[in-house]
């Protein structure tokens, strides 16, 4: 791999005075506080039945194989929901299963914030029904040692929610990457491998999945996973669907603003 100063991640930098959206202690600071509402973009109510969607043609409907009609898989579809923060999407999901008549605990939400964790914690708690109980991890999906510890044994996942997680995830600082579970097919001897923040985190939801699962992800960014070559060894954006933003505050009710886009992305696993 080439190091020239023409690498896509060279002399990027964190804009001063911009929000740490990848520093979990800002988090944990917004959720103790309050500060945070948890609904980033919209609602995320498309991304749930999107999912819902996908996971129906998997899943206990007819489907055609060696000729005949066959049943899909049987059991439940397992979900995994990056950065949930405390947003409502992840207890929304979990009705949704239970009215499908999945089960609520082959949902894992995964948050770097320790807050965003223990709170989620504390909801699932209240739980009278095991197999409606959603499981909550603390982890960093940038980090591979967390992943591999904390996530991959409960792999393999069919769906992946995101709202708005690769969006913060973007804002970091392009880290150097030594320690992918595939490294050596991405560079030569005695490199270091950098990649952009969104790439690293493509690389590590691989070995979570299996081919033909789903990764959603609602983003404000109309080019959020474009000219990613690592992203797309793995990764096929099948749709890109724009969703219009929802209206804001104006100075004047008869103010004119133009409309605002924010995007709605299903790519499959390769």
């Amino acid at each position: 791999m080439s190091t020239s100063s023409s690498h896509p991640t060279q002399n990027l930098k964190k804009v001063k005075g911009a929000p740490d959206y990848d520093d979990a202690a800002y988090w944990d600071t917004k959720f103790i506080t309050g500060q945070d509402v948890g609904e980033w973009l919209n609602k995320g109510d498309l991304l749930i039945e999107r999912a819902i969607n996908e996971l129906e043609t998997q899943y206990n409907t007819p489907s055609i194989g060696n000729g005949s009609a066959t049943l899909g898989q049987m059991g439940t579809p397992r979900a995994l929901h990056l950065g949930p923060g405390i947003s409502a999407v992840g207890s929304k999901l979990c009705e949704a299963f239970g009215r499908k008549g999945w089960k609520g605990c082959d949902i894992v939400n995964v948050d770097f914030s320790s807050e965003a964790v223990r709170l989620g914690l504390e909801r699932e708690i209240r739980k009278t029904n095991p197999e409606q109980t959603m499981r909550w991890i603390h982890a960093d999906l940038c980090s591979w040692q967390d992943v591999s510890q904390r996530l991959l044994p409960l792999a393999s996942f069919d769906v992946l929610l995101d709202k708005s997680t690769s969006d913060a995830i973007a804002t970091a600082v392009p880290p150097l990457q030594d320690l992918l579970q595939d490294a050596s097919n991405f560079k030569g001897p005695n490199e270091t491998l950098t990649l952009l923040p969104v790439q690293l985190l493509s690389l590590h939801l691989v070995p979570l999945t299996k081919p033909g699962a789903i990764w959603l992800a609602l983003s404000y960014s109309s080019t959020r996973f474009d000219g990613l070559p690592y992203l797309d060894k793995y990764w096929e954006v099948v749709s890109r669907i724009p969703l219009k933003a929802p209206s804001g505050q104006t100075l004047s009710p008869a103010a004119m603003v133009p409309d605002v886009f924010h995007w709605l992305y299903t790519l499959r696993r390769k």
